[in-house]
């Protein structure tokens, strides 16, 4: 039992330097990004604003111990017509009944990003 604590203990010590070191490494590398103009008009703003109403529009509620994806079927379906160029110019890829990953490619591979959201709630109470 001591070994495998020992054993377990070096396996995530050398996956935190692992971490570590690739952090190190990707910041000294990577160029830096252009700033991206800020969305300053008011009716930028307000278009933001009703976009952002719609999707949470639908319940995405996560319920332990049982799954309905109708509500996850229903954002799927807003965030297709309220973003068509994302789903026009992306590569999308499904995966169980409610991940989702867009692939979108850039000018220049060595400068990927991930942009990562959470889409679902747990009900609140009380």
């Amino acid at each position: 039992m001591k070994e495998i604590l020992i054993v377990c203990g070096i396996i995530i010590v050398a996956f935190i330097l692992v971490l570590v070191f690739n952090a190190i490494k990707s910041k000294v590398k990577a160029p830096k990004l252009s700033q991206r103009p800020q969305h300053k008009t008011e009716k930028e703003q307000e278009e933001y604003a009703l976009k952002l109403a719609e999707m949470i529009k639908c319940k995405t509620v996560s319920v332990d111990g049982s799954f309905d994806d109708t509500e996850f079927k229903k954002l799927r379906k807003v965030m297709e017509e309220l973003f068509p160029l994302i789903h026009k110019n992306t590569e999308k890829m499904i995966f169980s009944d409610d991940c989702w990953v867009y692939k979108l490619k850039g000018k220049d591979e060595s400068r990927n990003i991930m942009i990562m959201s959470h889409h679902d709630v747990v009900e609140a109470t009380g």
